[in-house]
């Protein structure tokens, strides 16, 4: 596979976490839509109310759903703006995989995206990631490319590193990149596949609970209806 091609193919495994974020923010905007039909229903049941127990117990189920509603509200605001962050460290990652072809700068930029999204992952995915073993293969040193001075690195990778990860970290520490075909790059690549597997699996878990935040939405609306009071004319 080419570079261009693993740089395609990794972006658009990658973009599941700009769609993760995505729904996520679509969920807290239903969750708050659903606070705010409850705080309606709740206005008018206070207004027409008798009982004053009843009447105290909505009225603090009416703060409580103002409450939640501007949590929501914030945490809204925080996914939109993680949804831009995801978009910047998917692009970033794309630096790594163009191996040599990567200056240092975008090499520095790549690892920045790279621990971002693995920070960001599910933990079932973390704990996966871990336990990515390190061979020697992967520890060659041919194998990891030196942008700043554009040449394999002459460096001795730790005999200790014994996982995938330790090994990237390794390379990020030292600004270095796998080189394209290297066992090193497909070690990367492998880390890359699970991370993508595991934002897959919070886009389908947040639909989930969008849907159901829509649904519980509709029947309090429905709800809604049957406090109010409808006078039609009297005929005449």
């Amino acid at each position: 596979m080419s570079a261009p091609d693993v740089l395609d193919v990794a972006n658009f495994q990658l973009k599941a976490f700009e769609v993760a974020a995505e729904k996520k923010a679509e969920l807290m905007e239903a969750e708050a839509k659903y606070q705010l039909a409850m705080i309606d229903v709740l206005e008018k049941r206070v207004k027409i109310e008798t009982d004053l127990f009843r009447l105290r117990m909505m009225q603090d189920a009416y703060q409580d759903y103002c409450n939640a509603r501007r949590q929501s509200l914030q945490k809204l605001r925080v996914w939109q703006a993680k949804t831009e962050r995801f978009e910047t460290a998917v692009r970033r990652v794309g630096y790594l995989l163009l191996g040599e072809a990567s200056s240092g700068y975008q090499c520095r930029l790549g690892w920045r995206g790279f621990w971002y999204l693995a920070s960001q992952a599910p933990v079932n995915s973390v704990v996966e990631m871990a336990n990515v073993s390190c061979s020697e293969e992967d520890r060659q040193r041919q194998g990891f490319f030196d942008p700043e001075t554009e040449r394999s690195t002459r460096m001795s990778v730790p005999e200790n590193l014994a996982s995938g990860l330790s090994l990237m970290d390794w390379a990020r520490s030292n600004d270095l990149i796998p080189r394209l075909g290297s066992s090193a790059m497909a070690r990367l690549q492998e880390l890359i596949v699970i991370m993508s597997e595991g934002a897959q699996q919070l886009v389908a878990e947040t639909e989930l609970r969008r849907r159901e935040a829509e649904l519980a939405l509709l029947d309090v609306r429905r709800a809604n209806w049957q406090t109010l009071e409808i006078e039609f004319p009297k005929a005449r």
